[in-house]
């Protein structure tokens, strides 16, 4: 395969290759990716520059981002893509699986980085996935997770699992993978849930024989003929739309009903063997397909390494770790870590970008999705080596709800900005991190770096993949290049591609617990000396400062937003409950609810505090006012009256914004069931206290005191007994 390389004005070239994410950068030391930073210029006065290679639906660009005191010109140069005679860029041809081989590459970035879309019961309209999907790629995403559930066109035994109505048809499903896998060049990968979560298909009569607990549709008894047939018809029919996928997520968390049947507690002597048997019997029919089956961690954890093994499990499948607080360490310790890496040759890792702090949240809250999403950084920095395979990619979850039965929490447009935030966190490569990543390249392509970890700690050049797919792009030039001809990387200017510890910064590694019991071995986990000079406080702090400001201008740059801050991060840190409100000034798909989100959470404020004055503090519309109809009109006025009315003019203006400003992304039945969770109680609220004010004020003429207490209150409270004197009730 002939080689393309990249010219610019100012007579840098590089080379680009093929791999499974498409086109990408190579530099002389045979790194990767598709930006390269390099020093130009002599000893005394050298230029820091960025060069990405960016694909849009139609063809290849490069640019360079040239800085100069390390502050970056927004204004790109662009480049030619020739080969080595000077040719134009060639023409793309898909590659298949069996041009691929897997191997094991250290980067500065996870080079897997997918969103995860959760569809279930709220589908949103194509267009809008369209636009969703973009903006992940243009914030350095490369990959989706889609989870269908009751979204997805079932069919024959299994149609009464889709949507009344509201759902896609086969047609839609087919239009968005496509779009994902061949527009947007990612990898798509399906989850279907095979174990717990499955209220969407036990909650009917028909499939309530399957419940591992009669009262509860959340989990499947493995136990129970039947439970299998649905598993396996339900992967045929998803992987029978999802033809290209290479993986299969098969879910199996919090499996809350476990061992509990009398089925599973006479075949089985534990939870754990229960759980054990079931995925590695789901796991191996995915095999059979030609897939690799994904499940999430959490129910592992507990499960002794020895169960684990011989169990078999670690050749079946790939777990991805999943922890979206702030403090990974706390929910996977360095044993998990051990335990998994003697047992699966791969990791995955899950963070999220919204659906993780609170199951009725409207806006996701930024420096928390913000936070763990760089420790996750730190943790695969920390932890990768240990797998030979490397880690498998990190996606970003978003959840929809938190179960089937669930209402909805934080709606896609309203996650935007936290979305492209935190993608472009772990998309954003640090200059210290020196990540193992599994890949699929194509065979006999020299591109790849050494895989020792040594090797990565004085690489020079500071790199981030390109966008992934299924397949591979191999470049067809139109014409060849003279193999014995001089690469362009040889010319002059000689570009001077060395970076010294001094003169760029890296993150200090994490020390690991086990690694710290260890120090007389004299060697770090890197396998280096353990006497490497560590970063100086000022040089981490000086390194975070540099990607936080590239990832503000980065974010402002996608979104289209106005008058951005140097760096988001120390803004949002301080904002409290606002600190998503700088996104307003944004344009992207979607911010017209983005913006009324913010007005309507205000107003929602105001009515709640006004509820709670009315009804407790002060002293003429209380529950006791209502029942006895005992109050002063005058003080109706001033209570109810003064603001009750304004309040719902201004509701119903909000009301009518949000379903203006949904209408293009969701159905009306997704709209309507929004309202209903989030503007409906509130109207009501309202709604009563003008009834009760109107009532209220036309009652003239009031009783003597003492009013009788109601006979339901001295019974509910159980008063009968209580000598209360001369009261007649008693």
């Amino acid at each position: 395969m002939s080689s393309l390389f990249l010219y610019y004005p100012d007579g840098v070239s590089v080379p680009v290759f093929a791999s499974e994410h498409g086109l990408g950068l190579q530099d002389s030391k045979g790194h990767y990716g598709d930006r390269v930073e390099y020093l130009a210029g002599d000893q005394s006065k050298k230029t820091r520059h960025h060069l990405f290679l960016d694909m849009n639906e139609e063809e290849y660009e490069a640019s360079v981002l040239g800085s100069s005191s390390g502050k970056i010109r927004h204004q790109a140069h662009h480049g030619r893509l020739e080969d080595g005679e000077g040719s134009s860029r060639g023409s793309l041809v898909q590659m298949g699986m069996e041009d691929l081989e897997e191997k094991s590459v250290f980067s500065n970035v996870v080079e897997s980085r997918l969103i995860h879309l959760d569809l279930k019961g709220a589908p949103p309209r194509i267009s809008y996935i369209k636009e969703v999907l973009r903006l992940g790629k243009a914030s350095g995403i490369n990959g989706v997770l889609i989870e269908w559930e009751d979204t997805f066109p079932w069919k024959d035994n299994l149609e009464n699992l889709t949507l009344t109505r509201g759902g896609y048809n086969l047609s839609e499903v087919e239009e968005i993978i496509s779009f994902a896998e061949v527009a947007m060049n990612m990898e798509v990968i399906p989850l279907v849930q095979t174990f717990g979560h499955v209220e969407f298909i036990l909650k009917s009569e028909q499939l309530r024989h399957l419940r591992e607990v009669d009262g509860d549709p959340q989990s499947y008894c493995p136990s129970k003929m039947g439970t299998m047939d649905i598993i396996t018809d339900m992967i045929d029919q998803v992987l029978e739309v999802h033809k290209n996928a290479r993986y299969i997520h098969i879910g199996c968390d919090e499996v809350v009903n476990l061992h509990m049947c009398s089925l599973c507690q006479s075949a089985f002597e534990s939870r754990d063997e229960v759980f054990l048997h079931h995925v590695t019997r789901v796991a191996s029919i995915v095999r059979k397909k030609d897939k690799i089956p994904i499940i999430w961690d959490d129910m592992l954890r507990s499960v002794p390494a020895k169960r684990l093994v011989d169990s078999g499990i670690g050749s079946l499948v790939e777990p991805m770790v999943w922890v979206y607080a702030e403090d990974i360490d706390r929910f996977v310790g360095w044993e998990s870590w051990e335990k998994y890496s003697k047992i699966f040759p791969t990791i995955w890792a899950a963070a999220a970008f919204k659906g993780a702090f609170g199951e009725t949240l409207t806006i996701p809250p930024l420096s928390r999705h913000a936070e763990n999403s760089q420790r996750w950084v730190d943790v695969l920095t920390r932890e990768s080596v240990r797998w030979q395979k490397g880690v498998g990619g990190l996606v970003l979850t978003g959840w929809q709800r938190y179960d089937h039965f669930a209402v909805l929490c934080e709606l896609l447009p309203a996650a935007i900005p936290s979305l492209v935030y935190t993608s472009l966190i772990i998309s954003t490569p640090s200059g210290g991190a020196a990540i193992r990543n599994r890949m699929f390249v194509a065979k006999n392509q020299s591109i790849l770096p050494t895989s020792e970890p040594e090797k990565m700690e004085t690489s020079t050049v500071t790199l981030t993949s390109s966008l992934a797919s299924k397949g591979v792009l191999e470049v067809t030039p139109e014409s060849s290049s003279d193999s014995s001809a001089p690469t362009p990387m040889d010319t002059s200017p000689p570009i001077d591609l060395s970076l010294s510890r001094s003169e760029r910064s890296t993150r200090r590694r994490i020390p690991h617990p086990r690694s710290l019991m260890q120090k007389e071995a004299g060697m770090s986990r890197f396998g280096m000396s353990s006497d490497v000079r560590p970063l100086h406080a000022r040089e981490r702090m000086s390194e975070a400062a540099d990607k936080n400001q590239l990832i503000s201008r980065q974010f402002h740059r996608i979104l289209h937003c106005s008058n951005h801050p140097e760096s988001i991060a120390g803004m949002i840190k301080e904002a409290g409950d606002a600190e998503l409100a700088f996104a307003s000034r944004c344009n992207f798909p979607g911010v017209a609810f983005f913006r009324t989100l913010f007005r309507l959470r205000s107003l929602l404020k105001e009515i709640w505090e006004l509820e709670e004055k009315v009804l407790r503090g002060r002293a003429w519309a209380t529950a006791y006012n209502v029942r006895h109809n005992y109050s002063l009109p005058s003080r109706i006025d001033e209570v109810i009256f003064n603001q009750v009315p304004r309040f719902r003019r201004q509701l119903s203006m909000t009301a009518k914004s949000v379903a203006i400003s949904l209408k293009s992304i969701f159905k009306g039945e997704v709209v309507l069931e929004w309202l209903e969770q989030n503007v409906w109680e509130a109207w009501q609220t309202l709604d009563s206290f003008e009834k009760v004010g109107d009532r209220l004020k036309r009652i003239a003429v009031w009783p003597r005191r003492p009013l009788k207490s109601p006979p339901e209150m001295i019974d509910g409270l159980g008063l009968q007994a209580v000598d209360l004197g001369d009261h007649e009730e008693l």
